[in-house]
């Protein structure tokens, strides 16, 4: 470990299109720490923060998102058209594109990429498992016969056949909708429909680690994940280099946020994630540390939402007025003050669920619970619970996170005693665990958060989407929807939305957040920001409010 040295922080403000001034941006390796490992990588799979990231830079779709504009541009599709009334699309594939090299390929030529792994990938996509959590939020009731496909799965009834995608040729494929839907390519971007090798598949099935993206994986364990250059990466930069321009990432996992502190001090690693300037100063100062480093401090609006949702299948949390009770009786910018949240943010006003990122969706008539004890209070005795009579003790369920979500727990659990006389018990467990048993129904009452897997506010209120929740008696999960809400009229707006043109959808998921905010399904906390350190040499990193994160274009400044 390096001597540290006298504290010197310079801060350069990184803009998101950066000068072309280094004409070599080749070699390097990123180091980065993570507070929890991921939950899964194989993309069908891929519902966490950090395995979506690592699983971006392995595989790839169709299409992607711009790193910095977030618009849908070409990815393994060299090209596009849609015909049939919005209704049919037509891709042409790249013909230059290879799997990642491994054992399982008998020759050079079987790792090229054609429509026939397109079509298995999205045809896996269609069909029931227990890994697969990204048919219900993408093809589900979309591609023709996607439905169809799926429910024969259940029992192996099918014959494998999807009439809603077809091969025209080696490196052509159409794909047919039930109608037309303006957030199809935004789907057709996500780690869900990233495309996989068939022959690949079959060999390791869901732990298959073999994709067309920047980077391959090359060493892996519970502690860590190390991704190398894709030699054979199609794409290049404006000038005609191949991407990425990095050697090596490498991810380490369960790391706490001193951990992190430390080794970006001593440049052991490059990046710290939801950290400013300042808390990072103070860090410094209580850890005792001295250090020169010059790093930029990158920020940004952030399509991200932080909320602790209830089961509204449980006997007592079903109650409308009883929830609404609760909501009444936390103040939120108490529990934000309790964790140091950046000063600009810490009177920020929430609403819905829909963060404030999206600029033209109106959430100022979207019920918003301030507190209010006494009206907590005349609630609860709405609810048939006076002074909490009669509520059994509510056990929230939270992951460990940053070290936040404990604070969070406790104040919520402190308030709800003082205010309203109700009783919380706080369960701590591993990301993975809390996920599982959220869409198993088990949890009553967890700390969730959702970032944008695409810009639309649609994607947000897709967590409250009635049609696929099952009944109480019902075994099997709910997801993305683990607050397991049902209202006809939410539903009915929210379907009109996934049917009209792009400008015609926020009016009515306007009107269908209202009705939501109303039934009071979650606790609104707070909205994020993107907030990133990175040392001075990590050269255009790709800032943006989803915070999507493609690494083949950041260079390290030598």
């Amino acid at each position: 470990m390096r001597l540290y040295k006298v504290l010197f922080i310079s801060i350069a403000i990184l803009t998101i299109a950066c000068t072309d001034n280094n004409k070599d941006k080749t070699g390097g390796k990123i180091n980065l720490y993570e507070v929890e490992a991921y939950r899964s990588l194989f993309p069908h799979n891929a519902i966490d923060a950090i395995g979506v990231k690592i699983v971006n830079q392995i595989f790839e779709g169709l299409v992607k998102f711009n790193e910095h504009t977030l618009e849908i541009e070409p990815a393994i599709a060299a090209s596009w058209k849609i015909s049939n009334e919005n209704k049919t699309y037509t891709f042409k594939l790249r013909e230059d594109i290879k799997f990642h090299p491994n054992q399982i390929f008998e020759s050079d030529d079987q790792r090229k990429l054609t429509a026939d792994d397109v079509i298995f990938s999205f045809k896996l996509l269609c069909t029931h498992g227990n890994n697969n959590n990204g048919f219900h939020t993408t093809f589900k009731d979309l591609v023709k016969g996607a439905t169809e496909h799926y429910i024969m799965s259940v029992n192996d009834e099918f014959d494998g056949n999807l009439k809603g995608i077809t091969k025209i040729d080696n490196y052509t494929i159409q794909i047919d909708l039930e109608h037309p839907s303006p957030y199809f390519l935004y789907s057709l971007a996500l780690p869900f429909c990233a495309i996989i090798p068939e022959i690949g598949y079959k060999y390791y099935k869901e732990s298959v680690l073999i994709g067309t993206g920047p980077f391959q994986v090359i060493d892996k364990d519970l502690d860590q994940i190390t991704l190398e250059k894709n030699q054979d990466f199609y794409r290049k930069d404006k000038k005609g280099r191949k991407l990425p321009y990095l050697d090596q990432i490498t991810f380490h996992f369960n790391k706490s946020v001193t951990d992190q502190i430390v080794a970006f001090a001593n440049e052991d690693i490059d990046i710290l994630y939801k950290m400013n300037e300042e808390k990072y100063t103070n860090k410094y100062t209580e850890l005792n540390l001295n250090s020169s480093i010059n790093l930029n401090n990158l920020s940004t609006p952030y399509m991200a939402v932080s909320y602790c949702g209830f089961n509204l299948q449980d006997s007592i949390l079903k109650n409308k007025q009883l929830r609404q009770a609760i909501n009444y009786a936390i103040d939120v910018s108490a529990i934000r003050t309790a964790i140091a949240a950046a000063k600009e943010n810490e009177d920020a006003k929430v609403s819905g669920i829909t963060p404030t990122a999206f600029e033209k969706y109106n959430t100022s008539d979207i019920e918003t619970y301030a507190i209010d004890v006494v009206k907590a209070k005349a609630l609860l005795v709405e609810a048939g619970y006076p002074n909490g009579e009669g509520i059994d003790t509510i056990e929230l369920d939270i992951n460990k996170g940053r070290g936040n979500n404990l604070i969070i727990a406790e104040n919520i659990q402190t308030q709800l005693k003082e205010n309203l006389n109700i009783d919380v018990k706080v369960n701590v467990m591993p990301f993975s665990d809390k996920i599982d048993k959220s869409k198993s129904g088990a949890s009553s009452f967890f700390k969730a958060g959702w970032i944008a897997d695409y810009p639309h506010p649609q994607n947000f209120l897709s967590l409250f989407y009635g049609r696929d929740v099952p009944g109480k008696e019902e075994d099997w999960d709910s997801y993305p929807n683990t607050t397991r809400y049902k209202n006809p009229e939410f539903d009915k707006l929210y379907e009109k939305a996934m049917r009209v043109p792009l400008a015609e959808t926020y009016a009515y998921l306007q009107e269908a957040e209202k009705i939501l905010m109303d039934d009071a399904p979650a606790i609104i906390l707070w909205y994020g920001k993107n907030q990133i350190l990175t040392n001075a040499k990590v050269q255009n990193y790709p800032m943006n409010v989803m915070g999507y994160i493609d690494y083949s274009k950041v260079w390290l400044k030598k």
